[in-house]
């Protein structure tokens, strides 16, 4: 059996050492000549990745001792699993939340999946520090004060550890740069106006509550401002009137949008234009002619680099940067964002912190919600009314964010019309079918509409439900559930009529984008790839499915690509049982995609568990900006 299934290796051992400590017995299977690192491996949680990179130091730097090793792997294994840096002192803590699935290092591929009971064993906190202190060539020290960013960024060592966490080089420069930037732009600002903008909102904003109306003097009194805000708390309406005030005071500002994902920056151009009404006059012109970008469109990607063409150096041109969803935007890509934006420029971070982090290592925008500094606090403006008519979403999402099962329940069952929870074993979509039958006559409908060559009519009634799922694979996971629904229209294959469509790449050939979502139609006598228009008075876009770039059938699609869309109606599968996707954060995210209502479909013990498993990155972020 390949060792990666062998979970409980060392209790096997003789009864001696069965008795001993676990540093003990690390101490004693070391001098066997025992790794650390290939012990983690053996349990499923760290991977070849931390082998090499351990393996790297240890030529590089001539390092014998297996702790240093160790360190160097825990230390990457941080970066790749989402973590800035690792906490010394909770090192067996965060190892022991590790999760992996059976021969596939990453778990959205499978539902098989397992807990890891137990951790083989493991040098002591204290044994990593002394080690680490050892070697000031490999590890920079850094006791108390975490120094500038130029000073991380000039200091070449591979690993540094800041008071007790532990950081690779590159981490520790970009949270330096983030924690730097955050601070040194939460400072008040000028407008150039005041009595106009105040009379564009005595005009455009008397429908604001108090919490956005303060949020829209944020904007207009703060070089930074961070509007956090669940669903239906009304960020982007608020962000429309806040930039519109902004306009009426100064109207030549230079105004950039952008959202980490193009489905994240078409969907922001959606609610601004939805935003706008007759009483934005003059503004609301070039308001609607502000054209969203993601982020590294923004920035001037280079292909795979992770450098751009604007930086510190060649600074952003524009007066207001608002980025949306900021949530999904990972460390790195912060960084890189806040050091290209022009010193004086106004930014504006937009998003809900209880979503999922991004795929990324980070949790920035969570990082700084949660800090605080008096000058951060004074940045940040939360809205907490809710305005969307799915009210009862709005109660289903608020006591999933509190935790509370008890609540949760109670939704469901104060609003069967708009909430659905379907209990299941673990037997698959078969038992749930009779709460699908909206959804499959949806694409039906859909279907129906595609064979006729309505693209507009046969995209709506396909977007109108969606199938949302933790995993990619398995009974509970995107594959089976869009067999399912092709089975149940009666189609096969890739070329039919009434195949929904989801780009997975950004291609700028065709102007799609990652996230975009399509629908194969019949046109003269051949199906065709038909996309939505842009923005409201284009065309929409028809392409041949040989000139489509990467793009998957879209029943379902994982409640990661679900994010910055929403839908009519949305069906929720939560991962099986065992599954480290079962997190409060998942869920959350999921229920919030849904506009009207939501049909959630699991076991007993899942929901219980995604409930009350919330999400813990380390980072160092918070304490930087406290």
């Amino acid at each position: 059996m390949d060792s990666i299934y062998c979970i409980h290796r060392w209790p096997r051992q003789s009864s001696r050492r069965s008795m001993m400590s676990a540093q003990e017995m690390g101490q004693e299977i070391n001098q066997e000549g025992y790794s650390y690192v290939t012990g983690l491996i053996d349990y499923g949680i760290l991977s070849s990745t931390e082998r090499l990179a351990a393996d790297l130091i240890a030529r590089r730097w001539q390092v014998s001792d297996p702790v240093i090793s160790f360190a160097t792997a825990i230390a990457v294994w941080a970066d790749r699993t989402g973590h800035v840096g690792v906490d010394l002192s909770r090192i067996e803590i965060v190892l022991g939340q590790a999760r992996r699935t059976p021969g596939n290092s990453t778990p959205a591929n499978t539902s098989d999946v397992y807990d890891v009971d137990g951790l083989p064993p493991l040098p002591s906190a204290q044994a990593i520090r002394t080690a680490l202190r050892s070697r000031p060539d490999i590890v920079r020290l850094l006791p108390d004060s975490p120094g500038t960013h130029a000073q991380a960024a000039a200091d070449l060592s591979p690993l540094v550890l800041w008071r007790d966490r532990l950081y690779t080089q590159r981490q520790f420069v970009d949270e330096r740069s983030v924690a730097e930037q955050i601070q040194a732009r939460c400072v008040d600002a000028v407008i150039g106006n005041r009595a106009a903008a105040d009379a564009f909102l005595d005009t455009a904003a008397k429908a604001l509550d108090e919490s956005q109306r303060g949020a829209v003097e944020m904007v207009l009194s703060r070089r930074l401002t961070i509007i956090t805000g669940g669903p239906g708390t009304g960020k982007t309406y608020t962000l429309a009137r806040a930039l519109g005030a902004l306009l009426s005071a100064e109207p030549n500002l230079e105004i950039a949008l952008c959202a980490p994902t193009g489905k994240a920056a078409t969907r922001m151009q959606e609610s601004i234009a939805a935003a706008i009404d007759e009483d934005f006059g003059v503004t609301a012109e070039t308001l609607s002619a502000l054209k969203p970008l993601t982020i590294h469109g923004l920035l001037g990607a280079r292909g795979i680099s992770t450098r751009f063409r604007h930086d510190a150096a060649r600074p952003l041109r524009h007066d207001v940067v608002v980025i949306d969803e900021a949530s999904m935007v990972s460390l790195q890509l912060t960084a890189r964002t806040l050091e290209a934006i022009n010193p004086n420029a106004r930014i504006v971070l937009i998003g809900d912190p209880d979503q999922l982090s991004s795929v990324e290592a980070g949790s920035v925008l969570g990082d700084i919600a949660d800090a605080e500094g008096s000058s951060i606090r004074a940045s940040i403006s939360t809205l907490s009314t809710g305005h969307r008519a799915g009210e009862a979403i709005v109660t289903l999402a608020q006591a999933i964010r509190d935790g509370d099962e008890a609540a949760v329940r109670e939704a469901f069952a104060n609003s069967p019309d708009r909430l659905v929870l379907v209990e299941t074993n673990k037997s698959g979509p078969t038992n749930v079918a009779e709460h699908l039958a909206n959804a499959i006559a949806a694409s039906i409908s859909a279907r129906n509409y595609a064979v006729s060559g309505d693209g507009v009519s046969a995209h709506a009634a396909s977007v109108s439900h969606r199938v949302l799922c933790g995993h990619r694979a398995g009974p509970a996971g995107v594959s089976d559930w869009n067999d399912y629904f092709q089975q149940s229209i009666g189609c096969t294959g890739s070329n039919y009529a009434g195949r929904p469509l989801i780009i997975t790449q950004n291609n700028p050939v065709t102007g799609l984008v990652n996230g975009d979502t399509g629908i194969m139609i019949s046109r003269g006598g051949r199906t065709q790839a038909w996309f939505p228009p842009r923005q409201a008075g284009s065309e929409p876009m028809e392409f041949q499915q040989v000139q489509l770039p990467p793009v998957e059938t879209a029943f379902a699609i994982t409640i990661h690509k679900s994010q910055g869309s929403e839908y009519r109606h949305v069906i929720v599968v939560l991962p099986p049982d065992g599954s480290p996707l079962l997190t409060r954060e998942l869920l959350y995210t999921a229920i919030t995609r849904a506009k009207e209502s939501v049909t959630l479909i699991g076991t007993a013990s899942a929901l219980t568990k995604a409930i009350g498993t919330v999400t813990e990155r380390g980072s160092g972020l918070i304490e930087a900006l406290s």
